[in-house]
């Protein structure tokens, strides 16, 4: 399993499609955003799970807490920004923030999140 540039290109084309239909409103008349989530989350898993391969492969084991802290400091950052700007504009509660955060809920848009964050958890089992 080799790690591909266009891959990751067709990825952001993706993420550029749901983008669209989020700000753009397109769904009504052309609904791209369902097949870019679709495609950006099959090739997100088959990236990642190229990098856990390559991992394994070269060091005949998955280093799980480097794996962990990677996908930790990618997603949560801009995760946390993006939900302290959803309080701030009277969107959520402040319980509704926490059980997203801790991913007890699934409330919105964060659904991805959701299922990002378990996937992961699953991902170095079947590598």
């Amino acid at each position: 399993m080799e790690f591909s540039e266009i891959l990751l290109g067709l990825r952001g084309w993706a993420f550029l499609q749901v983008w669209i239909e989020h700000y753009l409103h397109t769904r009504y008349y052309i609904p791209i955003g369902i097949f870019g989530v679709n495609i950006f989350f099959v090739l997100s898993s088959y990236l990642l799970s190229c990098n856990l391969y390559s991992m394994l492969k070269k060091n005949s084991k998955i280093d799980l807490m480097n794996y962990f802290i990677k996908r930790i400091f990618r997603i949560y950052p801009l995760f946390i920004f993006a939900l302290i700007f959803e309080y701030l504009l009277n969107r959520l509660k402040f319980e509704e923030i926490i059980d997203i955060f801790l991913l007890i809920s699934c409330k919105g848009i964060y659904w991805t999140i959701y299922l990002e964050m378990r996937s992961y958890l699953f991902l170095p089992i079947l590598v």
